[in-house]
């Protein structure tokens, strides 16, 4: 008899100490508050996607496979900060992008000189293009910290039919923090596009901006795909996990809606050639079509004419 009541008492007691320690492992703060010390009290932030010359005369010129490896500032109101960089591997970027399979990485940046390692991890799994019906088509990332979860975002079943949505949750299949909803029907383009992110009680937490024409320059804007996205919390006191599941949810945004083509591409392996300028992508169910004005050029006529 003493022999079961001390099995008994053993094992209660070893319940109470297994949950104490994860308690105490929940409460250890899950992110260096000291690393992400310049995002405490910030309001505003922008995310800059470096352009590349090169990718971008050849995406211009129809050869849409032919794409390096993103890379962002991330822009305080005392500068630039951070940086993010994509790894990722050639082939897929080059068969399968913007739906390809890569790791983002951000590391403390002085518009010089990084730091020793990446401080966040954002993975965004390789996701078919096809309407969000099912697991394989629905977009996701994970992002962490220190190898630890800081937030996971997904899309919806059929993503927010015609209105774009994405769910924020705090670590995959965990408590769901936020939704964020997009433009109805039609966005991208050359013109400007606004997310809203909300918390469950549909109060507002942030802002996602992907800035336009008007702000990119017209060159920038029609010849590359490297957009500016400025983010507005609405409190400056967020928790930094909110904050930083919203800035990565920017990111995601970027592959999802606005990365793979230049607003404006010249196509001469056709005849006749022609010019085509994408207006916006129509959005239903997680998909996108572009939908483009095409101006063929009469190389025919003019033949004919020089010959005249």
């Amino acid at each position: 008899m003493d022999s079961i009541l001390f099995i008994v008492v053993i094992q209660i007691l070893s319940f109470f100490l297994f949950e104490i320690i994860e308690k105490s492992l929940n409460m250890a703060s899950v992110i260096d508050s000291a690393v992400f010390a310049e995002l405490t009290g910030v309001s505003q932030v922008h995310i800059d996607q470096k352009s590349n010359i090169l990718e971008g005369c050849c995406k211009m010129c129809g050869v849409c496979c032919a794409d390096s490896s993103n890379v962002y500032d991330v822009v305080l109101p005392k500068g630039i900060r951070y940086q993010v960089k994509e790894h990722s591997g050639s082939c897929a970027r080059c068969w399968c992008n913007p739906n390809h399979e890569l790791m983002l990485g951000l590391k403390t940046f002085d518009g010089k000189k990084h730091g020793d390692k990446d401080i966040l991890n954002i993975l965004k799994p390789f996701k078919c293009c096809c309407p969000a019906i099912c697991s394989c088509c629905m977009k996701e990332i994970a992002i962490t910290h220190n190898d630890r979860p800081v937030g996971f975002v997904q899309q919806p079943q059929c993503g927010g039919c015609f209105t774009p949505r994405l769910n924020m949750y705090d670590k995959a299949n965990g408590a769901q923090i936020g939704i964020v909803t997009g433009p109805g029907c039609c966005m991208g383009g050359c013109c400007a596009s606004e997310f809203a992110v909300n918390d469950m009680q549909n109060k507002p937490l942030a802002t996602i901006k992907r800035l336009g024409i008007g702000d990119n320059g017209v060159r920038r804007a029609l010849t590359t795909d490297a957009d500016r996205y400025q983010v507005d919390f609405t409190n400056q006191d967020e928790a930094l996990n909110t904050k930083l599941t919203v800035l990565s949810t920017t990111l995601m945004l970027d592959y999802m809606f606005f990365e793979g083509e230049t607003n404006c591409s010249f196509n001469c392996c056709v005849c006749p050639p022609y010019i085509a300028c994408k207006l916006c992508d129509m959005y239903c169910c997680g998909a996108t079509l572009p939908c483009k004005i095409r101006c063929f050029v009469p190389v025919e006529e003019a033949a004919k004419a020089a010959v005249l």
